[in-house]
């Protein structure tokens, strides 16, 4: 839940309604229950509220919001179908995600980290490797911002 609500204040739209009757409380709900999914290991289960999530997060308004939230889920899928030995269906989640923009934050350093791992479990070394250099050059910058480095 921290998450979501960490999410929820960066993206500004936690003042935007109520939090008792947010859309953002729910998806903080469904996210809940996708970690602790994920840490029983019932993968079936965290994928169902993972694609609860994205059916919520897509009616989200806000652009900014739901490229953030979508990238998320995404990312998140892509490493349930990483868990499950479906490293396919991880890329196919990854690039859902890479869809909404392939900014220099985060959620695009993690959806390429999946991705890249899912490449490397396919044997792909060399698109794996594109995919973890990208990620690193991404994080990279955001190192280089947080110290105040140009």
């Amino acid at each position: 839940m921290r998450r979501w609500l960490a999410l929820a204040l960066l993206c500004g739209c936690a003042a935007s309604e109520p939090p008792a009757s947010s859309w953002i409380m729910q998806a903080s709900a469904l996210s809940d229950r996708a970690d602790d999914a994920l840490n029983r290991r019932d993968l079936a289960f965290a994928q169902q509220e993972l694609e609860q999530m994205l059916l919520l997060v897509e009616k989200t308004p806000d652009v900014a919001e739901r490229r953030t939230l979508l990238e998320d889920t995404y990312y998140r899928l892509a490493r349930v179908e990483l868990l499950r030995g479906r490293p396919t269906d991880a890329v196919a989640a990854a690039n859902e995600g890479l869809k909404m923009g392939r900014e220099r934050d985060l959620f695009t350093a993690n959806l390429l980290i999946a991705r890249g791992g899912a490449y490397e479990a396919l044997g792909q070394a060399s698109a794996a490797v594109a995919d973890y250099h990208d990620a690193l050059l991404v994080n990279e910058g955001l190192l280089r911002q947080a110290l105040g480095e140009p």
